[in-house]
């Protein structure tokens, strides 16, 4: 209702639809975010007036009315956080943890934001639910592995979001050589080359590796944690043994070098059993009387036919003992079955196999 004085003349009655609209109208509420409110509104305008020749009087009376409003419950929240290097692995951004700045931010698969100089992100306009947060792993380095590789799922239900910080582990190698060690010095002098093909393992899991053909030997994508690099002096033949410390415990930490890792590898030192004979007799011992000689024995029978289980027996044998890497005891097994068995094809077979081995391996050392 108005009230308006004014000097004129008398106006008489008005009344009627002033005017027709459409309205939309937004909202902010702290816990339920951003609304919008859509409404057609209408008008309806009544009024008289009076005038004098002093003074006048008119009266207004002014209604507007809203019909089929329509709240639109889309509630526009935000989602924060930052990408950091966790390089003590527990998970929680701590003091002198970097940021990672260029990573590429998803919210449902799309692409919605990226990492700033600091690491930090903001992502909006987030319709109330569940959504999947998670980052463009093909915007990461190499050797940096995100804890969370597949996201995390949040729901939105406000305008300010759940904050979501992605930790990323930077990654590093291990890396060392096996050689041979003539002096069995544990040190790799001149003229002491690698060694292929030596298996060398790292951890509890025993991940495993092999030198290659100059003897070097790496584990890649190791993350931050303390390490054991030995060898299993199983895996060497029997003529071999480390020369120096078997194992090394390796500090792995983000992406600070580690330590070259050496492995010296020797021939088997032989324990030597130092052997004292007797005297010889002096020449004042009494001579022996002379036995008259033994008739002589009746020549040996020939020697029986080896069975098939005998010969079955041995060349199991010497097969297992070729698979496990103990060829000199593998040579004498089939030396032994072709001296019961002179015309055994296979036999004659695995023993030249076995022989080539043990040539390559002696050429491996020199």
């Amino acid at each position: 209702v108005r009230l308006d004085w004014t000097l004129g003349r008398a106006e008489g009655l008005s009344w009627g639809t002033e005017q027709w609209g459409w309205s939309l109208s937004q909202r902010a509420d702290w816990n339920s975010g951003w609304s919008l409110e859509t409404a057609v509104t209408q008008r309806f305008h009544a009024g008289a007036g009076w005038s004098g020749p002093y003074r006048s009087l008119r009266w207004d009376l002014r209604i507007e009315k809203r019909f089929d409003r329509i709240r639109d419950a889309v509630d526009f929240g935000i989602a924060r956080g930052r990408v950091y290097e966790d390089n003590n692995g527990n998970g929680r951004p701590d003091p002198g943890e970097p940021g990672i700045a260029g990573v590429a931010v998803l919210l449902d698969g799309v692409r919605q934001a990226v990492t700033g100089d600091d690491g930090t992100y903001h992502v909006g306009g987030i319709a109330p639910g569940r959504h999947m947060l998670a980052l463009d792993r093909r915007m990461l380095s190499a050797v940096l592995d995100p804890a969370d590789r597949e996201g995390r799922r949040f729901t939105s239900a406000g305008i300010w979001g759940p904050r979501i910080d992605f930790p990323v582990t930077p990654l590093n190698k291990v890396f060392g050589i096996v050689f041979a060690d003539s002096n069995r010095n544990g040190v790799q002098d001149p003229g002491e080359p690698g060694l292929p093909g030596a298996y060398v393992l790292m951890g509890e899991q025993r991940t495993f590796t092999s030198s290659d053909e100059d003897g070097w030997f790496r584990f890649y994508n190791v993350r931050p944690g303390r390490y054991r690099v030995f060898m299993d002096p199983r895996f060497l033949p029997d003529t071999l043994e480390v020369s120096g410390a078997a194992s090394h415990q390796v500090e792995v930490e983000d992406m600070i070098k580690v330590p070259l890792q050496y492995f010296g590898i020797a021939k088997r030192v032989r324990p030597v059993r130092r052997v004292v004979f007797p005297p010889s007799q002096s020449a004042a011992t009494p001579a022996v009387t002379p036995r008259p000689a033994a008739p002589s024995r009746p020549p040996a029978r020939p020697q029986a036919r080896p069975t098939p289980a005998e010969i079955k027996r041995l060349r199991d044998l010497g097969i297992k003992q070729y698979s496990a890497g103990e060829y000199q005891q593998a040579l004498r097994t089939w030396q032994q079955l072709l001296r019961i068995d002179p015309g055994n094809a296979e036999a004659k077979r695995n023993l030249a196999r076995t022989r080539q081995k043990l040539d390559a391996i002696s050429k491996t050392r020199r």
